[in-house]
């Protein structure tokens, strides 16, 4: 989320205007006519942030250039707008971090439920049109969004009490809110009945899509139960919101427990400075002396691959296999495995309520893959050929580790033996190319690859302040100049009281709206890594599968910047979940691309790294694909299971069994026996992937197959494959739907697995 330079190009030197204080006069009139010229040109922000007339104010802001700030309650927010060629305003709002005010917050909230209820009791007793059902219900929802972006935002990377305190106080009053409404019967025939008008028969395609996805909402929440049956689903609803957030923050607990402190550097011999020093900081932080280490991503990755001290690898692994769990650190109200348990009854519960058989089927409801059934298909098309490239690289492995390392392989040492094997086999590593793989060099390369296939232009502007001092923000503009939106980017990882969500991801904080007859409010996305932090700043040389992190995530932005979309329905949040990750799984391709690690690793002279170097990495990537972090293997198994969980009913014990069955028919590796998994997996347990995480395979598939298309024409980047992906898709995700999108951009069957098991060099 990164943004670029303070005026917009070729405009006068810009005022920023405050709200605060009195304006004079000047002797001006507020005419009728004069009120109603401002009103247009400030239509958005009249409708959007509850901004109160006042005279003096507005006559100010009638002779004020863009940027204007505006003080909105919790959060103040730089609104700039510029006009295109074509006449139409681009409306960007950009928060000002420093200011938001979690009491206000949940107010602000509280007082905008109620808003919705008041629209929802005058809509039921009007002729519905769709300006009313779906425009002025968007308008609400948006301030809402302008307050709830933010906080989702500080709640995943900067959790602290007040803040993990204000963000429960607002999903508790959002989804009793929506529970309310979208139960309502009255608003349910509002709709029903403006299906069947000629005002609905004329709505564009969008307005269709925007107002069938709203229509939806009715059937999740019970619209037809009895009012029994929908107080009943209410408090279930309640009881797993509570669980997931209770998953996350007992898993975040436990990772927060220091594993050990290491006082003699030699043990960490092999560890990459960046992650030495952010052990150094942790240390610090707890008052004492050393290097602390933790089980979190930023250091357990790195240690597990690198580090030559296998007892540092063992106590690692195990506290991260061990973690929210009854053996585990931390006291034993930390454990995940009764709120897994519960969470699995509860949804399964929800969705026999609401007529399905599962949580796995009324998931699929809203995915391109329509039912579990057919997703178990697809997964079971390539379980042979996963499993039994897997099987053959672990044999070598296993060898190797025996003659090379001296000892047999357990599940502590598949990372570093993996590495040391790669090592012999072609003579290079990630380790040897992350010396050129410096941060500036990294963000070029991506920035020019993202020119070069979708015409896009991004620049920084270091104005735009973020919630951390190293939170950087980039602009995203279109060839012709004109801006389409802008993301901040928030690399490291963070050590001491401040909580930071594991992972990688991508958030929006406002989406792409229409806001008036000619003007469009642009997306404000983040991107969130979790990268050791060495203090060098551009210069800071990054591991390969941080790279590939990136180029990941930055897919995802991608995605929410160049969409289309006019209406928070039709936004990226509402993509089918099997199909989200294509655009990001498709950047990871270029990761490995040996002319994009040509540019990647160029140096000030020119000279990028050796080319058996560069040729040994991509070569690679069939057996780091093969089993491992983020492998195919990895993500079968996880998805297997996450499908089984949520397609039967479930019990006690009953998580801890279909684990066991799954790991022992496609699972290779060597397991920990004490391992406690799935209760450090937050993906199927409040992260949204639930039922849905073979969606990664499921859009590698699609990904491979749109990578041919640019092999096909002997190049690596083709743009003309790249637009009519970027027209086809990624502009029209959500306003048509995904098995539309693809079928036009392949235009003809959709592929199957085979271009990813080709890919793989598995066919």
């Amino acid at each position: 989320m990164l943004f670029v330079s303070g005026s917009t190009r070729g405009s006068k030197p810009q005022q920023r205007v405050e709200r605060k204080g009195s304006y004079p006069l000047n002797d001006q009139r507020l005419t009728l006519k004069t009120l109603y010229s401002f009103l247009k040109i400030c239509q958005y922000e009249l409708f959007y942030s509850k901004l109160y007339v006042d005279t003096p104010y507005f006559v100010a802001r009638m002779n004020a250039e863009v940027p204007r700030h505006f003080c909105g309650g919790c959060v103040n927010y730089l609104i700039e707008k510029k006009q295109t060629k074509g006449g139409e305003a681009r409306i960007f709002m950009l928060p000002d971090w420093s200011t938001f005010d979690l009491k206000k917050a949940v107010e602000e909230v509280r007082t905008l439920t109620q808003e919705l209820r008041t629209l929802v009791d005058a809509v039921v007793n009007e002729r519905p049109t769709f300006r009313r059902l779906v425009e002025d219900y968007e308008a609400v929802e948006d301030r809402i969004a302008q307050i709830e972006g933010p906080l989702d935002n500080l709640y995943s990377s900067m959790r602290t009490p007040a803040v993990e305190e204000a963000y429960r106080e607002v999903t508790k009053l959002l989804r009793c809110s929506y529970a309310e409404i979208w139960s309502d019967q009255r608003f349910f025939r509002a709709h029903r009945s403006f299906r069947h008008t000629e005002l609905y028969r004329k709505l564009g395609k969008e307005e269709k899509s925007a107002f069938g996805i709203q229509f939806e909402s009715f059937k999740q929440y019970g619209v037809l139960l009895t009012p029994k049956g929908k107080a009943r689903l209410r408090k279930l609803e309640a009881e797993i919101e509570e669980l997931e957030q209770r998953f996350r923050k007992n898993l975040g607990l436990s990772l927060n427990n220091k594993v050990e402190l290491v006082t003699d550097e030699s043990r960490l011999s092999g560890i990459p400075k960046s992650t030495k020093a952010m052990m150094r900081e942790a240390a610090k932080l707890a008052g004492g002396e050393g290097w602390a280490i933790f089980a979190k991503d930023a250091m357990r990755v790195p240690i597990l691959e690198f580090a030559d001290d296998r007892s540092l690898r063992e106590a690692v692994y195990k506290a991260f296999a061990t973690a929210a769990s009854d053996i585990g650190a931390g006291s034993a109200a930390l454990d995940n495995r009764h709120v897994a348990e519960r969470l699995l009854l509860l949804r399964h519960h929800v969705a026999r309520r609401l007529g399905k058989k599962s949580h796995a089927e009324f998931i699929a409801e809203d995915l391109m893959g329509e039912s579990p059934r057919r997703a178990v298909r697809f997964l079971d098309s390539m379980r042979r050929k996963i499993c039994q490239s897997a099987r053959e690289e672990l044999r070598r492995l296993k060898r190797f580790s025996k003659v090379e390392l001296g000892y047999a392989l357990e599940a502590w040492d598949v990372e570093y033996a993996k590495n040391r094997f790669l090592k012999k086999q072609f003579g290079f590593t990630g380790v040897d190319l992350e010396p050129y793989l410096t941060f500036r060099r990294v963000l070029r390369t991506l920035f020019a690859l993202a020119e070069k296939m979708y015409g896009v232009k991004i620049r920084e502007r270091p104005d735009v302040k973020g919630w951390l001092p190293h939170v950087r923000f980039f602009e995203v503009y279109e060839h012709s100049g004109e801006l389409l939106g802008g993301f901040y980017l928030d690399p490291y990882a963070r050590v001491g009281e401040v909580v930071k969500s594991e992972g990688l991801w991508t958030q929006s904080v406002l989406t792409r709206l229409k806001l008036g007859r000619k003007e469009i409010r642009l997306p404000l996305v983040i991107i969130h890594l979790n990268m050791a932090n060495s203090g060098e700043g551009d210069e800071q040389c990054l591991s390969h599968k941080d790279v590939i992190g990136l180029f990941h995530e930055f897919g995802h932005m991608l995605q929410e910047v160049l969409i289309k979309s006019e209406y928070l329905a039709t936004s990226p949040m509402n993509i089918e979940w099997d199909v989200i990750e294509i655009p990001s799984v498709l950047m990871e391709n270029w990761a490995w691309d040996i002319e994009t690690l040509v540019e990647m690793t160029r140096g000030k002279k020119g000279k990028p790294a050796p080319f058996k170097l560069l040729l040994a990495m991509h070569r690679q990537r069939t057996v780091v694909d093969s089993y491992g972090r983020w492998s195919l293997l990895e993500y079968l198994e996880r998805s297997l299971i996450d499908l089984t969980l949520h397609s039967k009913t479930p019990g006690v014990g009953f998580v801890q069994r279909v684990v066991r069955r799954i790991q022992a028919e496609v699972g290779v590796l060597p397991v920990y026996e004490h391992d406690r998994f799935p209760n450090n997996f937050p993906c199927i347990f409040g992260d949204g992937y639930d039922a849905s995480f073979y969606s990664y395979l499921w859009s590698w598939r699609f990904a491979a197959a749109i990578r041919q298309e640019h092999l096909k024409t002997g190049q690596s980047v083709n743009p003309m494959v790249s637009r009519r992906f970027r027209t086809e898709f990624m502009e029209e995700s959500r306003i048509r739907d995904a098995k539309e999108n693809l079928t036009t951009f392949f235009r003809r069957k959709l592929p199957s697995a085979k271009a990813l098991l080709e890919q793989s060099r598995l066919l």
